[in-house]
């Protein structure tokens, strides 16, 4: 009996340790789960408040915008990274000066304090001063000046046909605030492509008259003598034609050039003209081009013949 009743309370000691230490380390468990749940709480920041009246307004006739409103009391406040006043309730009343130039613009309210996350509003301002009005105005006017004188410039251009002139009112286009380039562009093409024809048309009218000069210089005779000397020289003649022959996109004329007392045309010399042209035998014909050299081919007798050669560029039939 005394062994069973001896038994029995061992059993219930132990019973009781374990449920006792059990306990202990539940309690142990939940004082952890708190203590992390505390910690993980100071971790997320609460945001800092701050309030804009308004962020869509306009300057007064001064230029200047009022921007209000309110933060927490200790906040550190600035606008576009300016610091601000803030008064000891937190509320905030700013002055900003929109510059006359300026037809908006955009302000950056940001509200700091230490322990909270940061806060930012945009204050988005459109410009109504009068000196804003003024400004434009002025810009106006300084761009109807800018275009009436590239208008002029270019005129001045089209009227010289100078490339001077030309690069003149380029530049100014160029350089000028208020002008782009491309709106005068097709101008200035068109106006480079007439320039260009001039300088063609005058090219052309220096090589006639040196070609005229040559034709009194560079006699017949200097010519017949050895007409290699002066391969590749400028040269004119008005003479008839004794023969003309085809062939091959070629044209080949026999063309006597000294006219007698008596209206005879005599010294022949060759015409090689690579085209094709009205000219025919007898025709009276004038001719602007270059000394070809000498010039050999066989005669319908089959002897070797050499005679000036003259390559021509411009022919035209006289009568």
């Amino acid at each position: 009996m005394k062994k069973i009743v001896l038994a029995l309370g061992i059993a219930c000691v132990t019973t009781l340790g374990l449920t006792a230490c059990g306990s202990e380390e539940s309690s142990d468990s939940s004082s952890e789960k708190k203590e992390k749940k505390a910690t993980d709480s100071t971790l997320v920041k609460q945001t800092i408040n701050l309030e804009v009246d308004e962020t869509l307004t306009h300057t007064d006739e001064e230029g200047n915008v009022v921007i209000t409103g309110k933060t927490d009391p200790g906040a550190t406040l600035t606008v576009n990274r300016d610091p601000q006043t803030v008064n000891e309730d937190g509320s905030f009343s700013i002055t900003k000066f929109v510059d006359d130039s300026s037809s908006s613009q955009t302000f950056t309210v940001l509200a700091t304090k230490l322990g909270y996350e940061d806060k930012e509003v945009t204050v988005s301002v459109t410009n109504k001063s009068k000196g804003h009005e003024e400004y434009l105005q002025n810009e106006t006017k300084k761009q109807e000046d800018a275009k009436s004188q590239a208008d002029q410039l270019l005129a001045t251009a089209e009227s010289t046909l100078n490339q001077d002139d030309l690069t003149a009112a380029s530049d100014f286009i160029s350089s000028s605030d208020y002008l782009v380039l491309s709106d005068y562009q097709s101008k200035i093409d068109e106006i480079t492509e007439k320039i260009n024809a001039k300088a063609l048309e005058d090219a052309k009218k220096a090589d006639q008259e040196k070609a005229k000069q040559n034709a009194t210089d560079i006699t017949f005779q200097m010519l017949d003598k050895n007409a290699d000397t002066y391969a590749g020289e400028p040269y004119y003649l008005k003479g008839e034609v004794i023969q003309a022959m085809e062939d091959g996109g070629m044209t080949l004329f026999r063309v006597n050039i000294t006219q007698s007392e008596y209206g005879y045309w005599t010294d022949t010399v060759a015409v090689i003209y690579f085209g094709a042209t009205d000219a025919v035998q007898d025709d009276i014909i004038e001719v602007y081009g270059t000394v070809y050299g000498n010039y050999s081919y066989t005669s319908t007798l089959g002897a070797e013949l050499t005679i000036p050669g003259i390559a021509a560029e411009e022919i035209t039939v006289v009568n």
